[in-house]
């Protein structure tokens, strides 16, 4: 009798998770409107060397170039607001570089017509190995 009460229960908290999942995602697709992603790159070594992107650069990435521990880069990021009224607009970072990439501003609002920059800089620890790091940034539009 207990092992059929628990299965029963077990069954119902796994449908209410389920559910409650179903739920978020439906709202979230609802909010979110567009997801911009860019991929980071920075290389740790004991020189300096310089990554210039150009206008032309269509590749989605912040290539930060070669630091040494203990140093940092920084790149910028103009978004604009073309289409909507309002729109919320959230930062996040992912992967190796998550912790030490800082962005200047996030979790603001743009009006229809609104240009932002964001720089977006990486603070390399003094105790970083001398390898390459990979990030992600990706820049969540909402509907506000």
């Amino acid at each position: 009798m207990k092992k059929k009460k628990r299965k029963s229960n077990l069954l119902k908290n796994i449908l209410i998770i389920a559910l409650g999942l179903i739920i978020i995602n439906i709202i979230y697709s609802f909010l979110v409107f567009e997801i911009v992603g860019f991929d980071m790159h920075l290389n740790v070594e004991n020189r300096i060397g310089f990554n210039v992107t150009t206008g032309l650069n269509v590749t989605k990435s912040l290539e930060f170039g070669t630091s040494y521990a203990g140093g940092g880069s920084s790149k910028e990021i103009f978004i604009e607001n073309i289409d909507y009224e309002k729109t919320k607009v959230i930062v996040k970072t992912y992967g190796d570089l998550k912790e030490w990439a800082v962005v200047s501003d996030n979790n603001f609002i743009m009006k229809q017509g609104d240009i932002k920059k964001l720089k977006v800089e990486v603070n390399i620890p003094s105790d970083a190995e001398h390898k390459e790091y990979y990030g992600k940034i990706k820049i969540i539009f909402m509907r506000f």
